[in-house]
């Protein structure tokens, strides 16, 4: 048991040492930061699953102290990286942002473009069944299974619309927060990319829409 304890003293010597390290270098990344908490309490967990179990139980008790201090590490690394960001130029982090909002739109584009496309087919489909149960050839339950298939559809859009709406949000008070000392021409492009997001999430309560009518013609008397 000793032994195990001089280990310990030995691995958490060294790791500080290593942590040192972390705040004077404002350049550790989150995987760095992760790496070391999994290394730390992987080592604690080796000792203490020893410790409790015996040696035969120093495996797991790694794993165990890794898998949290990962988490642990993480957590760290995450704050390590905002601190460090705070050094990026500014003009920087206004690329990056045009940028972040461009493949929004392209990504909310695409989604809208395929919803658009899966409202064409469910139209014809709840034609096809409408005319179905008036004939008495299906039930009731296959009307209501095709309710539940496109109300799961838009439950997915109506998520995507909150986040989307949260990053409009976040720009919006991002471009006023630096709209007197950035570059003019490129807060006006921001902006344009942030007014093409916001059409595009009006398209997006568009075919939530149209996809809501088509549940709601979907429903049965009983």
């Amino acid at each position: 048991m000793r032994r195990l304890f001089q280990k310990l003293l030995v691995v958490l010597v060294v790791l500080s040492m290593i942590s040192g390290c972390a705040t004077t270098d404002g350049g550790r990344t989150k995987s760095e930061a992760t790496a070391f908490g999994a290394a730390l309490l992987g080592s604690i967990g080796a000792v203490a699953g020893a410790l409790i179990c015996g040696e035969n139980c120093a495996a797991i008790g790694a794993g165990a102290g890794a898998l949290v201090g990962a988490g642990a590490g993480y957590v760290a690394g995450n704050s390590v990286a905002e601190k460090k960001q705070q050094y990026v130029e500014n003009e920087d982090q206004l690329d990056g942002q045009i940028n972040s909002v461009v493949q929004c739109n392209n990504d909310l584009q695409e989604f809208n473009d395929q919803t658009a496309t899966q409202i064409t087919d469910l139209d014809k489909d709840v034609a096809h069944l409408k005319s179905r149960y008036r004939a008495k050839k299906i039930k009731a339950s296959v009307m209501t299974k095709k309710k539940e298939e496109i109300t799961s559809l838009i439950q997915v859009a109506y998520q995507r619309k909150v986040k989307m709406n949260k990053e409009v949000i976040a720009l919006n008070q991002y471009v006023n927060s630096v709209n007197h000392v950035q570059d003019r021409a490129k807060i006006a492009r921001l902006s344009q990319e942030v007014e093409a997001l916001k059409k595009n999430i009006a398209m997006l309560d568009s075919n939530n829409l149209q996809m809501a009518r088509l549940v709601k013609s979907l429903s049965v008397r009983k």
